[in-house]
This record gives C-alpha cells, structure tokens and sequence, in this order.
C-alpha cells in the first residue's frame, strides 16, 4: 500500500483552487524528498498557469534532478489541456 502524504493532497488542493498566490509554496513544494508531493506541486502549477507557475515549471525543466525535470516538462506539456478543461467547467 502506498502511503500519500498529506502534502501532496495540499498541493492539489492549491492547483484546483487556481489562486495565484500558492505559486511560492508550489514552488518550495516541487523540491520535495516525497515524488507524490513533487508530482501534485508541478500539476498544480500547471493548473494555476500563471506567468510566475510557467516560470517555475520551465526552470525545473532544466534541474539537474532528472525527476524534477520530467515532471516539470511532462506539466509543461499538459499546461495547455489543463487550461482548456477549466474552461469547460466555468
């Protein structure tokens, strides 16, 4: 059974509020020892999609942690299917 911190919950929870202001946090939250947490932080940061989100995603991209690097640029990619899904639900 895997265990999922509740920091990773947290991170989502962020991501599905759209607020702006959890960048920071998001950003502290992608570095992370936990992958869930790594995970759910870089998600959120696409769904929050703000210039400072993108910003952060596209310079984990280029981390030397080769982890942080796929889950930024995989968040990158999906950044765009992510924007266009809230649209269907406002």
């Amino acid at each position: 059974m895997v265990l999922v911190p509740i920091r990773a919950f947290a991170a989502n929870a962020l991501g599905e509020a759209r607020d702006g202001g959890a960048v920071p946090a998001l950003v502290a939250s992608m570095n992370d020892p936990d992958r869930h947490v790594c995970w759910a932080a870089c998600i959120s940061l696409a769904y929050i999609g703000t210039p400072e989100a993108v910003e952060a995603l596209e310079k984990a991209a280029k981390s030397s942690d080769q982890q942080l690097r796929e889950r930024a640029a995989f968040s990158l990619r999906r950044m765009e299917d992510i924007q266009n899904q809230w649209e269907l639900w406002e």
